[in-house]
């Protein structure tokens, strides 16, 4: 049987928020489209957001959400959804959304969630995709809020497959998903069959404060629930006091130059590729895992904010890596 192939992925607020210079880049590589944060105008592109400080950055990015000069992908309108389709070359890969990025302690905590995933199915079959990038709730370290996140995940998740899509957990600094054991232990309390996982390396050298190889050792612990993986790299930083994980300007690395043991983790999963297509063909999916560009190179704001540069160098040495071990990388045709 044909082995499954990673697609070379772009995440859609990492090169560009302006959808005209984030979709021709990709174009130029022949990636897909991990959808995310869509801007029209001049005020998102490139030259209006560089060299702005952290904090700065953070402000015009307000600044421009509230306008609505910038808006999420799920968030626009039936039109401009129709509009952002006829830009792409095909179908996008997946929708990056926010579901699951909801705090249980908000009093519309629930309402938001359910608004999100709404959006979200619309977003998803105006832009051709099954795929939902999704996350576990910020919650506390209790039994209660892990059964009310597991019962909310659940929901949206059946929600997702009377509309034929698949949802991808993402382990996320300070969520309740944040480790490979939460994450396994959090789609089997799931127990549906259209769940499966991202694993971020660079989010794992965050939650591994004592330097254990946390990325790597919740790869293989993810490896039989994985459908893709975001690559970035980070190495390891001590927190000063009152820095928060989420917080904390972590240094971001080409994929291979950080301490998330990328070498490690491909060589193993070069193993696992018809494992790894057997379980999305029975989730419904072709056979193809999500290798999705994320690399953080110019640490700006918690979105990201990197350089043409950057990107195109981290997307060649990352590539040079993953083919070393012989993982076929589909571009899009």
């Amino acid at each position: 049987m044909e082995k499954t192939v990673g697609v070379r992925v772009g995440f859609g607020d990492e090169y560009s928020f302006n959808v005209f210079e984030h979709v021709g880049f990709l174009e130029r590589n022949k990636m897909g489209i991990s959808a995310r944060w869509v801007g029209w105008d001049n005020q998102t592109q490139l030259s209006e957001l560089e060299g702005l400080t952290r904090d700065e950055f953070n402000g015009r990015l307000d600044e421009l959400k509230k306008s609505r000069a910038l808006q999420h992908v799920t968030e626009l309108s039936d039109d401009n959804l129709k509009r952002y389709r006829d830009l792409l070359e095909g179908p996008a890969w997946d929708i990056g959304s926010g579901v699951g990025k909801d705090h249980q302690n908000d009093p519309k905590y629930k309402e938001g969630m359910m608004k999100k995933t709404r959006n979200t199915i619309r977003a998803a079959h105006a832009l051709g995709t099954k795929r939902v990038r999704m996350f576990s709730t910020y919650g506390n370290d209790t039994a209660e809020s892990w059964a009310r996140a597991v019962s909310d995940i659940r929901e949206v998740l059946k929600m997702f497959q009377g509309e034929g899509l698949v949802g991808y957990i993402e382990n996320e600094t300070e969520l309740l998903v944040e480790t490979g054991d939460q994450a396994i232990k959090f789609i089997q309390d799931l127990d549906m069959p259209n769940v499966l996982l991202y694993h971020d390396a660079a989010n794992l050298v965050r939650a591994d404060t004592e330097k254990t190889g946390l990325a790597y050792k919740s790869y293989l612990v993810m490896e039989p629930a994985l459908g893709g993986f975001h690559l970035k790299d980070a190495r390891y930083h001590k927190l000063k006091p009152g820095e928060s994980r989420k917080d904390a300007p972590f240094p971001h690395y080409f994929i291979g130059e950080g301490d998330a043991g990328y070498e490690r983790i491909f060589a193993h999963f070069a193993s696992r590729m018809e494992a790894a297509g057997d379980r999305l063909e029975a989730a419904g999916l072709p056979r193809e895992v999500g290798f999705v560009w994320e690399p953080h190179i110019k640490f700006q704001s918690n979105v990201g904010g990197i350089t043409q540069y950057d990107f195109q160098e981290a997307v060649d040495k990352g590539t040079a890596i993953i083919r070393k071990f012989h993982i076929p990388l589909r571009k899009v045709a």
